[in-house]
């Protein structure tokens, strides 16, 4: 893997595109985001496949903010906020609960996404980036 080119490309996504299309397959444990960058009147596209998706988390705001629900319907710009790599991950995530149930649910999301408030999480160790193939080891 590039590890490299694909900080680049997370760095210059970072805070400027425009997300057009946004699609979980539960089936086939992937996401695909669809990023248009308009760059001194030149469009880009970066198709991104998150592929094998072994957990996926989405926080919809910080704190209380969360539980929100306000609907956005009339929202015509999806801006992407943030995008990033963490290598080595996050840092395990456990779900804390009263009783022992999830206990042996737990993760460490090396991707992450904003969108506005919304924080996305995503445990991945391939994906694709217009075609291109990054594997994380």
């Amino acid at each position: 893997m590039n590890q490299g080119k694909l900080l680049n490309i997370f760095n210059y996504l970072d805070g400027g595109g425009e997300i057009v299309v946004f699609n979980y397959d539960f089936f086939r444990k992937s996401l695909n985001v669809v990023i248009n960058v308009l760059d001194n009147s030149v469009e880009q596209v970066y198709n991104i496949t998150f592929k094998n998706i072994s957990s996926f988390y989405i926080n919809n705001g910080p704190g209380d903010s969360r539980l929100d629900y306000e609907l956005v319907s009339d929202v015509e710009f999806w801006e992407l906020s943030s995008i990033g790599f963490i290598k080595e991950g996050i840092g395990l995530q456990r779900i804390s609960s009263s009783n022992s149930l999830f206990d042996d649910y737990y993760s460490n999301s090396t991707f992450f996404l904003e969108i506005y408030n919304t924080l996305i999480l995503i445990e991945s160790h391939s994906l694709e980036i217009n075609e291109e193939q990054y594997t994380i080891p």
